[in-house]
């Protein structure tokens, strides 16, 4: 049986899990469409992919993307592999 904490926590991330695609599809768009607004910001660049994929790949590599490996580990390296790169106040990570 799950205790009440593991029920919670899972439950947690499911909701996480659903609420996560539309903001990521959402930055996929590049023009305002059926009266939708167009973001005030530039989309992804070739670059700005390139950082993610290697970010990825090296958390993977760590054995920090593991759902059952600790999340502040990870998180600290994520900032790690994030300093000098790119940052442009105002933008939605800024806010």
């Amino acid at each position: 049986m799950i205790s009440r904490r593991g029920f919670l926590a899972r439950a947690a991330l499911g909701g996480a899990a659903l609420v996560l695609p539309a903001p990521i599809a959402a930055c996929a768009r590049t023009d305002a469409s059926e009266g939708d607004v167009a973001p005030d910001w530039a989309p992804p660049t070739a670059a700005d992919r390139e950082r993610l994929e290697t970010w990825l790949r090296t958390l993977r590599t760590e054995g920090l993307a593991n759902p059952a490996a600790p999340m502040g580990p990870a998180v600290a390296r994520v900032g790690e592999l994030a300093l000098n790169s790119p940052y442009a106040a105002g933008t939605p990570a800024a806010t």
